[in-house]
């Protein structure tokens, strides 16, 4: 016999029993209750569903990209299939959904990722850690947004040009990844058309990088990229264009050499230790005058 849900003692509504998990113990519903309470963001009548759990439902969009949005709050519901008959009349319609989301706003959710996101790797974690640094990605993205008034004035079109441009309005993401749980540590997110070099420069100057090793492209090479992330405590290994620095200081026995790096009529006391043939480079300040001398290989990193 199927018991009724007052033999349960469930709630009466589907959104106060939606459990998540893992995402959940990262993620707990405390702080977000907290945030909500700090942002006033509480519904005066809830409904069919509630702001903590449209919180959980933004983030599960991101786990089910290509499903409707009915069909991954019906995700978040479908283990109380079970125990109760009325679940599919507790799905809110589409117009209740986007309500929801238009009420919450997107202050609270910048301010949850802020308190949440960051590196969570161990010393057992494997690939997080080199020599005692941790590793850390830098790279650039490009994802389409709603085709809305106010996108397409924040984030703009690929192109003028309405034969060329992008279907949709793009935001450019520059992420801060951690490479051991490639979780996304920061992120800036600009229009399409701002050059990456801008966003490393907000990315930087708020981003906590000691005893940590930067990897980035050749398009992220700059004096000044590498001086803070050097005067913030970390390291860089970057790839290079064959056509900069090509100038050695001095050759080690292994075939790389020294090179100054930075501009002006004075040399910058940082040098770039730098690779012959597939162009890698680690930027450091040379600790009591002293540059080691090896870069790391596949299998250190691995």
């Amino acid at each position: 016999m199927v018991e009724t849900i007052a033999e349960n003692g469930l709630p009466d509504k589907v959104c106060h029993q939606i459990d998540l998990g893992l995402l959940q113990e990262v993620i707990p519903p405390t702080l977000i209750e907290e945030l909500l309470e700090t942002y006033e963001m509480w519904e005066e009548r809830e409904r069919k569903t509630n702001m903590l759990t449209i919180v959980y439902w933004l983030m599960a969009l991101h786990v089910y990209p290509s499903l409707s949005q009915r069909r991954v709050y019906g995700k978040l519901v479908s283990g109380l299939r079970t125990i109760r008959d009325d679940v599919p009349e507790q799905i809110p319609a589409r117009s209740a959904l986007s309500y929801r989301r238009n009420q919450l706003g997107s202050e609270i959710l910048q301010e949850l990722f802020v308190k949440v996101a960051g590196p969570k790797a161990t010393a057992q974690t494997r690939g997080a850690f080199w020599k005692g640094m941790r590793l850390l990605a830098i790279d650039g993205t490009v994802e389409s947004v709603a085709d809305t008034a106010d996108n397409r004035e924040t984030f703009r079109y690929s192109s003028d040009d309405d034969l060329s441009r992008s279907p949709f309005p793009q935001a450019r993401l520059l992420l801060l990844i951690e490479c051991g749980t490639h979780l996304i540590c920061d992120l800036e997110i600009s229009s399409c058309r701002q050059a990456e070099a801008t966003g490393l420069r907000l990315l930087l100057e708020r981003s906590w990088l000691e005893q940590s090793l930067i990897l980035w492209d050749s398009g992220f090479h700059s004096s000044w990229a590498i001086f803070e992330v050097c005067a913030r405590g970390g390291q860089v290994l970057g790839r290079l264009r064959s056509h900069v620095l090509e100038t050695p200081l001095c050759t080690l026995v292994d075939g790389s050499y020294l090179t100054w790096i930075g501009s002006g009529p004075r040399p910058s006391p940082w040098a770039a230790h730098a690779r012959t043939g597939d162009h890698l480079h680690l930027y450091r300040s040379p600790p009591s005058g002293s540059w080691r001398t090896g870069l790391p290989t596949g299998d250190d990193l691995a």
